[in-house]
Formats: structure tokens, sequence, C-alpha cells
């Protein structure tokens, strides 16, 4: 019965993307590209041209952020695997759009949704020889055709919390996707006590977050940024990243009250022209774009909208503070980046997703708030120059201290022969 109502859930699911398509709906329209005969034509071209002697890795990533989370290792194995063919797949337009020429892949692709004449399509046409996913997505289908064929599946940055359906008296189904995985690399030892509740005998490693070794490297070849520089003129800024509008709201009272001093670099989650004019709305005329900035002269604007994509990671380094968006919708945003220069934080309540993030607040690192007062009991705290300092290496020393996730994963993989 549960893969049956699996089975309708998947239907229903590609019939809205058709329905949304047929209404231009941008990201169906890129999703439904991945359901077509050209995409698939195109994929059998690129698998066709694999050298004999070639090997197939196939890496799944769900979107752009599991993508990051699994970028060193995807970077090392197509370094020093050269009898490799690395197969990169996703399920969002978020990851495809942006890392389809992705130059450390011989191919990236959409991953058709999940059904038993896909998978077995799928795995007869890749012919992986190792499979690695990316914290999770755990396809019935896909993973069963893979274990049939005695393709070994790994899995990494996995994190398992008790609320999931894995967990639930209906969730069968996926504690049977669970035992076809022939490894789970976890990130935290809560998510490792929980998957072994449910999964006996079963490889189980307790690693670490692969994104630490991403954002750490980031850190280490941090490129400077010549007109934020001109901009700042010597000076720190408060660094607001993947921000919506409550954050922004939020913000801006704090500088209309004079309680933050310091210039304000903002950076919307989404860039693009409606979200921009939305965040700028907030600032009157004491508001900058990046795009606008020169470096001849020094712009006296207070506040500076980021309107490209791509730099956010390397304008942490000139943060005094971070505020990271998301945490009064489905989630906060990326916590590690700023913490890899050592920034203090700042969000909203919904947090607990990740591990990370509770550490920081555990450990006064991370500042969570629900409410304007609250928030502004965080930013006199922070006034204090020992409390900063505390923070500040908080979030610092987390990062050397689950750095090198990546080297255990290829230690593993080699000792066990998988690679």
């Amino acid at each position: 019965m549960w893969l049956l109502l699996y089975n309708i859930a998947l239907n229903l699911y590609q019939l809205a993307i058709k329905i949304a398509a047929l209404g231009k709906t941008l990201r169906a329209v890129q999703r439904q590209y991945g359901e077509s005969t050209e995409h698939w034509d195109k994929l059998k071209g690129a698998l066709a041209e694999r050298k004999s002697e070639h090997k197939t890795l196939w890496i799944h990533a769900a979107s752009l952020g599991e993508f990051e989370q699994g970028r060193v290792l995807l970077d090392f194995i197509f370094d020093h695997y050269k009898e490799y063919f690395v197969l990169l797949s996703f399920s969002s337009p978020s990851g495809y759009e942006i890392r389809k020429t992705y130059p450390k892949a011989h191919y990236v692709c959409y991953l058709p949704i999940d059904s038993a004449k896909r998978a077995r399509n799928w795995v007869e046409l890749v012919k992986p020889n190792l499979f690695i996913g990316i914290k999770y997505e755990f396809w019935y289908h896909y993973f069963k055709q893979l274990y049939l064929t005695k393709v070994p599946i790994v899995m990494i940055s996995v994190v398992m919390r008790q609320n999931q359906i894995y967990f639930k008296w209906y969730g069968s189904l996926h504690r049977k996707i669970l035992s076809f995985v022939n490894v789970f690399f976890m990130q935290d030892q809560q998510s490792l006590e929980s998957l072994k509740s449910i999964c006996h005998n079963k490889q189980i490693v307790l690693n670490g977050d692969t994104r630490v070794d991403q954002v750490l490297r980031i850190a280490e070849n941090v490129k400077p940024i010549p007109l934020i520089e001109n901009w700042l003129n010597g000076n720190k800024a408060v660094i607001a990243g993947s921000i919506y509008e409550q954050e922004n709201l939020f913000i801006s009272k704090l500088y209309k009250q004079g309680i933050i001093t310091d210039k304000i670099i903002l950076v919307p989650h989404q860039v693009n022209d409606r979200n921009i004019a939305l965040i700028a709305s907030q600032w009157g005329e004491n508001v900058l774009l990046f795009s606008e900035l020169s470096i001849d002269k020094i712009q006296t604007c207070d506040v500076l909208i980021i309107d490209i994509i791509g730099i956010l990671s390397n304008s942490y380094q000139y943060s005094s503070y971070c505020f990271i968006g998301g945490g009064f919708g489905k989630g906060i945003h990326n916590t590690l980046e700023p913490a890899a220069f050592g920034k203090a934080l700042i969000y909203g309540p919904n947090y607990h997703k990740f591990p990370e993030a509770e550490h920081f607040v555990e450990h006064r690192g991370g500042f969570a708030f629900e409410n304007y007062t609250q928030l502004v009991e965080i930013i006199k705290h922070l006034e204090l120059k020992e409390n900063m300092e505390v923070a500040k290496n908080v979030t610092g020393e987390y990062i050397v201290n689950n750095a090198h996730s990546t080297e255990k994963i290829m230690n593993w993989l080699t000792d066990n022969k998988l690679l």
C-alpha cells in the first residue's frame, strides 16, 4: 500500500509540474526539461563518449545547497581519479541551472522523477560503478535498482531527526529505502544515534559536515573586492546574507533608531529586480547598488545592496557581525560561510534543522531572536568587546574542529576499495 501511495504522489507531482510548465512558470519549465526526450538524448550522447576504460561515478544533489556540501569531494575525485567518468545530477533547477556547466564533472543533468521504469532505464544507461548521494533524497526505485545491480550506495553529510517519516509508524517504505544503502556518513551524533535505532547491521559513520571543508577553502583563498573596499574606506560593515523582507525590516529599524551605526551590506536571497526594489524601498535615498559602485570615488551612502550573484561568501571578510536570512521562513541559510571568517551570527527562530546553528546558539557564537526587543538586546550584548570575542572564537573554532570530513570519506572509500 505504501509503495502505491508513493508512486501516486510522484505521479501527481509530475502532473503538477506539467500544468505549471504550461502556464510558463519558470522553475516548472526548467524542471520539465529534465523529463524531456531532448534531455534524455543529450545524456545518451554524453555517455556514449565515455572511454571504454572509464568507470562511472554518479553523484546526486537535490539542489545547489547540497551540491556545495559535496563540492570538495567531487572536485577531489575529478582531479585525482582520472579513470572515472563523473556524472552529476540534480533534482532542482536551483542546482542544475547554476551548475550545468560545472567544469569538474564530465556531464551535468537532471534526475528524472522516480519511477520503476525510469530507474531501470537510467541505471541501464548510466551503468554506474558507484553512487554518492548528498544529505537526503532517498528515492525508492533508483536505490532499489542500484541495490539489485550491486552498485554501492554511499550517502554523505546525512542528517536524521526523529520527526522525519523514517521514524513514523507509516514509514516502512522509507525505512526499506535506507536498507539499500551501503554506508551513511552522518553530520552529527544525534543523527547517528537516530539512524542506528532503525538501521541495524549497517555502516553508519560519524563524519561531520563536508560543507565545512568547502567554506574553509573559500576563506583560505579569499579574494579582495576592490569596489567594496573603496566604499568602506577602511571600515567594517554589518552584513546581512540571503535575507528576506522580514530581516530587512528589522535591520532598517535598527539603523533608523541609531542602534546600528556601521555601514550595512544587504544581500537578498533572490537577486532579481523585484526583490532588490523591495529591499531598497525601506532605505530611502541612503542606499546604493553594488552595480553603481565606482572605484574612482567614495560614495557616501551607508547601505549597499548586492545586486549580482556570486560574491556573498567573499564579502563576509569585511563584516563586523552578520545577519543570516531565512529564520522567519522555512529555515536559515548558510551560517558556515561567515563562520569560516570567525564572525558573530544573528538569525531568526527557525534554525533547529541545522546542527551547526544550534551549536552556535548553545555556545554564544550565534544568537537567535523572535522579535525586535530580543534583537536589540543581542546587538547591545555584542557591543561589549569581550562578548564579541567569545562569539567570534566559537564560530571560528567550530570550523577548525570540524574540518577534513572530506578526507575521512576518501580514506573510507579507498580503504574499502570503492574507489
